[in-house]
């Protein structure tokens, strides 16, 4: 599967950069908010991709878990639902 060209984009964008940063020195919390739910999923499948760490995404019940599951999808196989 192709990587979605936004997503190869960000890793030329500074913050997104300290945010992999971040991720890599295991510095926490991180927060990132004022996306809608594709843009979110963009964001995160970058930081898997780039900053090379598993993602756990947790939200309030299994249809929004599944809805964030198929989108995960559309970017990467590497997802699972629990």
């Amino acid at each position: 599967m192709q990587m979605n060209y936004l997503i190869t984009s960000l890793q030329e964008n500074e913050k997104f950069k300290e945010v992999v940063e971040n991720v890599n020195e295991k510095i926490s919390p991180i927060a990132i908010s004022g996306l809608n739910d594709v843009g979110a999923v963009q964001i995160e499948t970058a930081i898997n991709q780039f900053g090379k760490k598993p993602i756990c995404i947790i939200t309030y019940n299994e249809i929004q878990a599944k809805k964030i599951y198929e989108n995960v999808k559309y970017f990467t196989e590497n997802v699972v639902l629990f």
